[in-house]
């Protein structure tokens, strides 16, 4: 008994799904390079931030040392403070 059945246009649409997977494929792969770049250029742009903020904020630290000194030592004692109100609650 033969297993096959030949179903008209079979064929054909076998092949046309064939190229869509194809065509979805290459799809895929193009748009995983333009994330690729994307990704970088924002990586490098926020990069490019963060150094521009931290060469700002050391010019303040040096236009201002003493007030920038006493931020610290604020910032300091009211992290210090809360960590030891929540290892006594």
């Amino acid at each position: 008994m033969d297993t096959k059945t030949e179903v008209p246009g079979g064929t054909a649409d076998l092949n046309k799904l064939k190229a869509e997977f194809s065509q979805l494929r290459a799809d895929i792969s193009e748009l995983s390079a333009t994330m690729k770049t994307l990704i970088a250029e924002k990586a490098k742009e926020g990069k490019h931030k963060a150094q521009e903020t931290l060469d700002q904020t050391g010019q303040k630290i040096g236009e201002h040392p003493f007030m920038s000194m006493l931020i610290a030592l604020g910032a300091g004692f009211l992290v210090g403070f809360l960590i030891e109100r929540n290892r006594s609650a």
